[in-house]
């Protein structure tokens, strides 16, 4: 069931990058499980393409937009770590809710250096934080601080690991890194600016999980 107050900030955050308007938007909604932001976002006018590696979530969400009879969401199955602006173009606004936390810290850096390739204005994401530092990780020759958390058993199979529709689709462990790694993680990037959203409220929103805007360099 989606979170009326995280809706309410999420859509705040996209009119306001749009200018007050959503009809002259192309979003992609990445991860979308049901896509319930990118069909809110579309019934207000914007273009959604809305991707998701599993399509059991994701069916639920093309049945509800064929029967609001909303024209301008197209859904795609698809790895988050294989988007690109070959396959599906430019964006003028991605969304990135409730993913990033379950990327391995290689795949974390490279999605965001991929979304920055096809995003036009702003990225705006939702994802768990790691708020003490439990372990290091090195990319590229920089250190980021963060802590690993498991998704799977390593042994599980790929069927096992599937139909666990709240976690990775394949990897053991993901990292969540602490909020300044995750700063400079954007900034890498290539996200020069990063604002982190406090307004619309979100009560009950865990300590550990936050809302950003990020705009390409």
């Amino acid at each position: 069931m989606t979170n009326a107050f995280k809706l309410n900030r999420i859509l705040k955050l996209i009119e306001n990058v749009g200018g007050g308007s959503f009809d002259q938007l192309m979003i992609f909604d990445l991860a979308c499980g049901e896509g319930s932001y990118g069909i809110a976002a579309a019934e207000r006018g914007a273009k959604v393409f809305a991707i998701d590696v599993r399509s059991e979530r994701m069916s639920v969400g093309c049945l509800r937009a064929k029967e609001l009879g909303i024209p301008g969401i197209s859904f795609y199955q698809d790895d988050i770590r294989e988007i690109d602006e070959e396959k599906y173009g430019r964006a003028d606004i991605v969304l990135l809710l409730g993913i990033l936390y379950h990327l391995e810290a290689p795949d974390l850096l490279s999605v965001l250096r991929n979304v920055r390739g096809f995003c036009r204005r702003a990225i705006i994401v939702d994802t768990h934080i790691s708020l003490s530092t439990e372990t290091q990780i090195w990319l590229e020759g920089k250190t980021y601080e963060g802590k690993n958390y498991q998704e799977h058993g390593r042994n599980d199979s790929a069927d096992e690991k599937r139909a666990r529709l709240s976690n990775s689709i394949d990897n053991a462990f993901s990292f969540w890194p602490t909020r300044s790694s995750l700063f400079r993680l954007l900034n890498e990037a290539g996200f020069g600016t990063v604002l982190e959203c406090q307004l619309p409220e979100e009560p009950e929103k865990p300590k550990d999980r936050i809302t950003l805007l990020a705009f390409p360099d």
